[in-house]
């Protein structure tokens, strides 16, 4: 069995130490042990730019799998981000600013640096920020996206691991409250649309936060940490396993939340 697996920037094992065992490994053995088969899980990077659809098309027909699995970050809608505000107020003076600030934060020399992630939270006090997505255009693409890999692809198992909210991203609880209530809101509008179109959706109610699990980050305090990597591929594998079960049963079960 063939598993493609699509989420946030975290699914990049380089981000981790050298010889790091990652979620979607950790998954894979696991699947594997408990169907019985050899499966293969390959991780890439989802973004939901103009070119998120040719890509992952592009993906699919390269690796031919039977599932494909993708995390809603809630990255793309919840974390505010200070260049992002600065670019979008000032136009073309606030351009140079907002490149530098996010060359920064990319760079895991500077944004692991406790000093950099102080007066990163301090210009989110002083200054806010702005979320790189809407729910609404975060939806959108999402829609656009399942209708045409379904389309195209017939025996093609997907699954949505919907957005959960590991940790507060920010020092302002009233910037946690808006990241939550926009988390909510896709979370409702993913698990109609998957009703709608018979696909096994993941998602809950209440983030991991308030029901007292804490993801580990690395320096940067936004991608999991090795310690974190267990937990995570124990999830993967519970849903997709849970989902591949349903499927060969012939069960269009309906959209839910797990426990």
């Amino acid at each position: 069995m063939k598993v493609l697996k699509l989420g946030s920037s975290g699914v990049q094992a380089e981000r981790l130490q050298s010889g790091a065992v990652v979620a979607h490994d950790i998954a894979a053995t696991k699947l594997q042990a408990a169907l019985g088969e050899d499966v293969e899980m390959r991780a890439r990077f989802l973004w939901p730019s103009a070119g998120m659809i040719p890509t992952v098309k592009k993906w699919l027909a390269e690796f031919e799998p039977d599932v494909l699995y993708m995390i809603i970050p809630t990255f793309w809608f919840g974390y505010e981000s200070v260049p992002l505000r600065l670019e979008r107020r000032l136009g073309r003076l606030g351009k140079p600013l907002a490149s530098t600030g996010l060359r920064a934060a990319g760079n895991p020399k500077l944004a692991h640096n406790a000093v950099f992630r102080a007066g990163r939270r301090l210009a989110h006090t002083l200054i806010g920020g702005d979320s790189h997505f809407t729910p609404g255009y975060v939806v959108g693409e999402i829609d656009k996206l399942l209708r045409t890999v379904l389309a195209g692809n017939e025996e093609l198992l997907v699954v949505i691991h919907g957005p959960q909210g590991w940790n507060a991203y920010h020092s302002s609880n009233r910037a946690n409250r808006r990241a939550e209530q926009r988390r909510l809101l896709v979370d409702a509008r993913l698990r109609q649309l998957c009703t709608e179109l018979h696909i096994p959706y993941f998602g809950t109610a209440l983030p991991l936060n308030e029901r007292g699990i804490r993801i580990e980050t690395t320096g940067d305090g936004l991608h999991a940490a090795e310690q974190s990597q267990e937990f995570l591929g124990v999830k993967d594998f519970r849903y997709l396993h849970e989902a591949i079960s349903a499927h060969r049963a012939g069960s269009n079960r309906p959209a839910q939340t797990p426990s």
